[in-house]
């Protein structure tokens, strides 16, 4: 009620914490309120300075001033407050996914329309903060995406039951049943009620035992789902064996209600589900794909493609891995490749580089596509003979060329840009300069050739992207270029004649064809 707002206001320990959040900037109120009834009485209410994760039961408040220089006590609090709630049995990464994805679009809309992104001044700025973002929301996507149920038995249980282990904490079995009493263990209503709890319980537990894990599009969401099983497992059975639990079970087995206790010790298949996830966590746990995905040369990547098809072929000795969950998983890094060695060719800045350097910027493409290549297939092989082996069936559908369009893209680019070099230098040789020749226009050939590449280097931010609208663009580049090139080589064509005509003695013409 407002009253009982009133009155925890006014306690000394809130009081001291509001004054401190009035005259300190940085501070941040945390106001958490249980919502979990006990004896028909609602939770307590806490102020503190100290942001805590609570119960799954709790409501959070944080409260910060939106400009700690101007905040007046004078003026409505809530112009100067900012207040954001959060609910207890909602996980924290997912409440900053929801944020994200409301603001996300909005610093995106502003960052294009005050140019932010193509300010190259601005490349530590803006611009590494909107990458920043979305790198979190990769990872935010990525927790959200393999999340396991985390379960709670305790709950389960009845109360009289948690009451006595509380009240006497260190206590045997036996002993906590004699503070029961016989009246009550041997009740039916009792019985009945903690033979239902335990089919609640599992209930709960068969939400993680019996998970089917989805095929993820990543490989560190793989990695971290078989993860987090194997966590979530071993605190599933640290459940499973406390006092409250052992408590019920044994109270059963003295009533000889049977089927109930047999239904929690081997149809929860524990021990299986605990096998598989050991052989996932073996295959999975030790990969070294952040050597890939944070690999900044084409150098790197190849070092890191190659430790990970060594670290894959532990795969022989894991017999609960199902042959197809490699298969995805393959397909999931045979993506991150290829995106980046896009991520790293595109920021070399391929067209404004010169030659030479561009030359030894690419010239280990052709060999890490090879290497991927010959590794990719070998590996599908081991998995044809190990899926033969135990008797499991491939992936309908292989996926062997997902680099290709990225591979075939940079094959073009190398013959472009050599193409355009030995141009250059043929032109040079041909129609030197001071020969004053012009092309159509009143430009040079040379400058003619030179302002054809300018235009393409234009299109440098979408050369290697392998989207159908980017590869559109660079398309147009490419037959823009072309025809500048054929006016070129026309207006070339047209001044040999004249050169070749005006040739008095065949000692000249053929200078005129040596060049």
């Amino acid at each position: 009620t407002v009253d009982d707002w009133k009155k925890f206001l006014l306690e000394a320990e809130v009081t001291r914490n509001l004054e401190t959040f009035c005259t300190d900037a940085s501070s941040t109120i945390h106001i958490a309120k249980d919502d979990h009834e006990m004896d028909g009485q609602s939770g307590a209410i806490c102020l503190s300075l100290e942001v805590q994760a609570m119960s799954d039961t709790t409501q959070h408040l944080m409260v910060r001033k939106k400009d700690a220089s101007s905040f007046n006590l004078g003026k409505d609090m809530r112009s100067q407050l900012q207040v954001v709630q959060i609910f207890g049995d909602e996980h924290p990464f997912t409440h900053l996914q929801k944020y994200l994805d409301v603001y996300d679009p909005y610093t995106t809309s502003y960052a294009k329309q005050k140019n932010i992104l193509r300010e190259k001044e601005t490349k530590v700025g803006a611009p590494a903060i909107l990458k920043s973002v979305q790198d979190l929301k990769t990872l935010l996507h990525c927790n959200q995406s393999m999340s396991i149920p985390e379960v709670h038995l305790r709950k389960h249980i009845h109360r009289e039951i948690v009451q006595v282990c509380k009240d006497h904490p260190i206590k045997s079995t036996e002993e906590y049943i004699d503070l029961l009493g016989e009246d009550l263990v041997s009740s039916s209503e009792f019985l009945n009620d903690i033979q239902r709890s335990m089919k609640d319980v599992v209930k709960e537990c068969r939400m993680v035992t019996e998970q089917d894990p989805p095929i993820f599009k990543k490989s560190l969401e793989e990695i971290q789902f078989w993860s987090d099983l194997d966590n979530a497992l071993a605190r599933m059975e640290t459940q499973l064996k406390g006092k409250e639990i052992r408590v019920v079970i044994e109270i059963l087995r003295r009533s000889k209600r049977f089927q109930t206790t047999l239904s929690l010790e081997g149809d929860l298949g524990l021990e299986t589900v605990r096998e598989k996830v050991k052989d996932y966590q073996a295959l999975l746990q030790d990969l070294p794909i952040h050597d890939l995905l944070s690999a900044k040369s084409l150098e790197q990547v190849a070092a890191a493609l190659s430790n990970i098809f060594v670290h894959m072929k532990k795969i022989n000795k894991t017999a609960k891995i199902h042959i197809q969950r490699v298969i995805w998983l393959m397909d999931s890094i045979t993506q991150e490749f290829t995106q980046q060695v896009a991520k790293i060719l595109a920021g070399q800045q391929l067209l404004h580089l010169p030659f030479d350097d561009f030359e030894k910027a690419t010239s280990g493409c052709a060999d890490l596509f090879a290497l991927w290549q010959h590794q990719h297939r070998q590996y599908l092989k081991l998995c044809q003979q190990l899926a033969k082996r135990r008797t499991q069936q491939m992936p309908e559908k292989l996926s062997l060329n997902e680099h290709l369009p990225l591979k075939t893209r940079m094959e073009q680019i190398r013959a472009f840009r050599r193409q355009h070099d030995n141009f250059l230098t043929v032109l040079k040789r041909v129609m030197p300069a001071e020969d004053g020749l012009a092309a159509a226009g009143g430009m040079s050939s040379t400058d003619e050739v030179n302002q054809a590449y300018a235009d393409v280097k234009e299109r440098n931010d979408i050369v290697v992207d392998m989207t159908d609208k980017s590869s559109q663009l660079w398309e147009i580049s490419l037959r823009q270029y072309e025809e500048r090139i054929e006016r070129v080589e026309r207006h070339i064509t047209s001044k040999l004649r004249d050169r070749l005509a005006r040739a008095g003695t065949a000692t000249e013409m053929f200078r005129v064809f040596s060049k």
